[in-house]
Formats: structure tokens, C-alpha cells, sequence
């Protein structure tokens, strides 16, 4: 049940800042964790209003973390932020060491919010090597876990965002909402939460249009993906998600990892159930050029700077073939029959697209996880759930990535990848990105709300 869930976690997986939720007092609307590393400390006025905007006292917590091979700028940027944070701490209480960690924390409440800054970026208490935005995520987010399970948070979410963030007014309201709208439309449990997010202008034009075109190519990944049937077809943004305090504990929290933890804790949610889209204003997003994670929004706008404002994007019919070889693995697990999965695509495609498929097949072990998937229970939705658990949104981009060049499907320039794409419809939108771009908005504000792969299981079982 949810809290042995909540206990086994915490006593043993979690990490050691979560036991200084003992020293907080206050019970809390909401708890809102951001990672901060080489940030200006400013950043914490873009988050005011929602802040106060809450109907009751949120407690923001902000994680200063480096790392000893992090660079002089980034070490000085962390000190100013810790003194800058410090001086917002009225009423300060220093929290007392835990084993295990060497972090400093001290709590305070710069107006109507309390503000906990935990220092993993002084010398003497910086991250281990190797390790980043993913820890700092993890620290910060089991100590919410920690206090939502001593009783001292009402809302079951805990949020994540970033520094470059402004959250919308209606923030925490609409958590308030969603907790009590705990299950999808089709009665599969809601565990994560993808908030829209937009990028607005950072006054630099070139860093503007990057930005805005590298949104384009994630909501075109997104929605090619819910064409194509995928349960992992949400954005997977750090700065504009939340994940079920319950669902949080049961896979085991944010992995330690310099980057791409946002996508891996939503793919582990996405396989216990329910990711959901709310509607409603986006989080917005500066756009900005970064170098402090390996890969991200501002790693790749540098990147397409750096190729004079040039992306290319997935050929759209790389989603179609994703979509006709779920849905004959599926229809192969339903019957029991391996060969299934080849008899259906024969029957669609030419002899070239199938080899081309099952060899992307065969290099993720495909048919060595679909034989076990077939004898694991005489129930098919059981061994649906096993097939769609395995084939998640990691293997699903390793799929892409494989049949790309044996099939025939080059990477293709911004309008030629729409121009051919069938999962959206631009007629009559202007052809440049920002247009583009506000109308893959509305189209993935319009998809299904939930997904996951409860959601793909039981909305096809409770279909009219």
C-alpha cells in the first residue's frame, strides 16, 4: 500500500537530506524543488508571483550544487547565489547535519512563501563526480517525499522546475485541482504530470529563433509519437513536471544522472501508470544558450547555432512505421504468436521496409522479450502491459534511430518534414518557426490527456 511504498523508499533509497524534513514545521500547500547550478540568484523573482499566488504557504527549495571538476565561473556563480539566498532567509533556522551528507541547509520566509536552500556546491559539500542535475533534482525531491509523508504537504505532487522558469499564476491551484482528480478518464492512476511550457525571447534574436526551433522539433517528436500509438508520446521537461509523491517512491525517485533525468523518472512513471497533460496558461522558459548538463534545450540551441541556425527533423514516416510495429506486436501478444508480428507487416509493407524493421527488432532483442512476454500469463492485458513496459521511450527512440538509414528516411529540413507529415495538419499556418510553433501547441494541448501505458492498455479495452 502507498505508505510502506513511501517508508521502504525512504529508508533506504532515499537520500540523506531527506531526514532534515524532520526539522520542518510548517505544513505546506505544495513543495516546488529546483536545481541550481551557475545561476544568476535573481531567478527566484521570476518565481515570486505564483509563489504568493498559492491559497496557503509553499515551500521552495532550492539545491546550489557543483561538482569539484565544475569551472571557476560556475563555483562563483553558486557562492553569489548562496549569499543572495541567504540574505531572502528572514527568520533563518539552520537545519542540523545528517549523516551521510555533507550538505549545509537553512530555511526562511522571504514573504509569504518559505524558501529552504540546501549548499551541495561549497567546497568540502559539492556533488561526487560524475554526478549533476539528476542528484540535485533527487536531493531536493526526497526531502519533499520525506515531509509530504510526516504529514507536512497537502498536495500529493512534487513539482519540479528550473531557473530559467517562470511558473504560471495559476501554478499551484491547479495542483490543487488535479489532486482530486487522482484517475484518467479511463480509470488508469494519474503519476506524473507534464505541464505545457513555452519559451519566450531572451532579446537575443539568434538565440530566439534556435530556441524556437528546437521546441518545434520536441512537439513534433511528441506528436509523432501519439500518432504512431506510443503510451510515451508527453514532453519530457525537468522544469515543467511533477510526479505523484506514491508513484515517486515506487520507482525510486530521480536518477543520478548529468542529464536526461527528467526523461528517465517519466518513463518509469509512464510504466505504473498514467502521465498527464493538463491544460491551461504553459510554464515558460528564457531561452537561453548552456553548456551546465551534456544534452538539453541549451546544449542543442548551442549546438544549432553553431550550424548557422540549421535542425534537421525525423522523416515523418519514421512514426508510421513505429506505429504499424507497435500495433503488430501488440496484436501479436494478444494472439500468442510471435510470427504475428511479421505476417502483419508483410501485409503492409514492401519487403525492404520489413527487413529494415526486424532487424531494428532484433538489435533490441525484440522477439527474445515478445517469446517471454507470451508465456507470462494466460491474461492478454497482463502480457500487453509486459510488452508495452519493455518497448518504452528509450527503446522507442533506439527504434527510430535503427530503421532510419535501412529504410530510407533521411533527416529532413523544417518544412520538408512537415510537409509530409500526416499526425499534423499546418494548412493555412504561416511558414515561419514561431507559427509553426504555436500551432503544434494547440495540436498537442488537443491530444488525449493522459498517456502511459495504463492509458494505451485501458483505453483500448474500454473503447465503444
Amino acid at each position: 500500500m502507498p505508505e510502506p511504498v513511501r517508508r521502504k523508499y525512504l529508508e533506504r533509497y532515499a537520500e540523506p537530506e531527506a531526514r532534515m524534513a524532520r526539522e520542518l514545521g510548517h505544513q505546506y500547500e505544495a513543495v516546488v524543488v529546483v536545481p541550481a547550478h551557475g545561476e544568476a540568484p535573481g531567478f527566484v523573482d521570476e518565481l515570486e508571483p505564483a509563489l504568493k499566488a498559492a491559497s496557503s504557504r509553499v515551500l521552495l527549495v532550492v539545491v546550489v550544487n557543483g561538482t569539484d571538476a565544475s569551472s571557476e565561473g560556475v563555483h562563483d556563480a553558486n557562492a553569489r547565489m548562496l549569499s543572495a539566498l541567504s540574505q531572502r532567509l528572514v527568520a533563518r533556522q539552520q537545519l542540523s547535519a545528517v549523516e551521510g551528507s555533507p550538505a549545509a541547509a537553512a530555511l526562511g520566509r522571504p514573504s509569504v512563501y518559505d524558501l529552504l536552500v540546501i549548499d551541495r556546491a561549497s567546497p568540502g559539500r559539492r556533488l561526487p563526480p560524475g554526478e549533476g542535475v539528476g542528484l540535485a533534482r533527487r536531493i531536493g525531491t526526497d526531502l519533499a517525499l520525506a515531509h509530504f509523508d510526516n504529514g507536512g504537504v497537502v498536495s500529493p505532487w512534487l513539482c519540479s522546475t528550473d531557473a530559467d522558469a517562470r511558473l504560471p499564476l495559476d501554478y499551484f491551484p491547479r495542483l490543487a485541482g488535479l489532486a482530486e482528480q487522482p484517475l484518467s478518464a479511463d480509470g488508469a492512476r494519474r503519476v506524473g504530470l507534464a505541464l505545457p511550457f513555452w519559451h519566450y525571447p531572451s532579446g537575443d534574436a539568434a538565440i530566439d529563433d534556435a530556441t524556437a526551433l528546437y521546441e518545434v522539433s520536441l512537439r513534433h517528436y511528441t506528436l509523432g509519437l501519439a500518432s504512431a500509438g506510443s503510451p510515451y508520446a508527453y514532453q519530457s521537461m525537468g522544469s515543467s513536471l511533477a510526479a505523484l509523491a506514491d508513484a515517486y517512491a515506487e520507482v525510486r525517485g530521480f536518477p543520478k544522472r548529468q542529464a536526461g533525468e527528467d526523461f528517465y523518472l517519466l518513463d518509469k512513471l509512464a510504466k505504473v501508470g498514467s502521465i498527464h497533460r493538463p491544460a491551461g496558461d504553459p510554464v515558460l522558459l528564457r531561452s537561453r544558450t548552456s553548456d551546465r548538463v551534456p544534452f538539453g534545450t541549451g546544449s542543442r540551441v548551442r549546438d544549432i547555432l553553431g550550424d548557422d541556425g540549421k535542425l534537421l527533423f525525423y522523416h515523418p514516416r519514421t512514426f508510421e512505421l513505429l506505429g504499424l510495429t507497435l500495433r503488430a506486436l501488440r496484436r501479436a501478444v494478444l494472439a500468442r504468436s510471435e510470427e504475428t508480428v511479421v505476417v502483419e507487416l508483410q501485409r503492409q509493407l514492401d519487403v525492404g521496409t520489413v527487413g529494415a524493421i526486424s532487424t531494428a527488432l532484433e538489435e533490441l532483442q525484440a522477439f527474445e522479450a515478445l517469446r517471454e512476454t507470451l508465456g507470462a500469463s494466460p491474461d492478454a492485458r497482463v502480457r500487453e502491459r509486459r510488452l508495452l513496459t519493455w518497448f518504452d521511450a528509450l527503446r522507442t527512440l533506439r527504434f527510430i534511430h535503427l530503421i532510419e538509414a535501412p529504410a530510407g528516411l533521411p533527416r529532413l529540413p523544417f518544412q520538408e518534414a512537415f510537409a509530409g507529415a500526416r499526425f499534423v495538419t499546418l494548412e493555412g499556418v504561416p511558414g515561419d518557426v514561431n507559427s509553426v510553433r504555436s500551432a503544434l501547441f494547440s495540436a498537442e494541448q488537443a491530444l488525449p490527456p493522459d498517456n502511459g501505458v495504463e492509458s494505451a492498455i485501458l483505453g483500448r479495452v474500454n473503447a465503444p
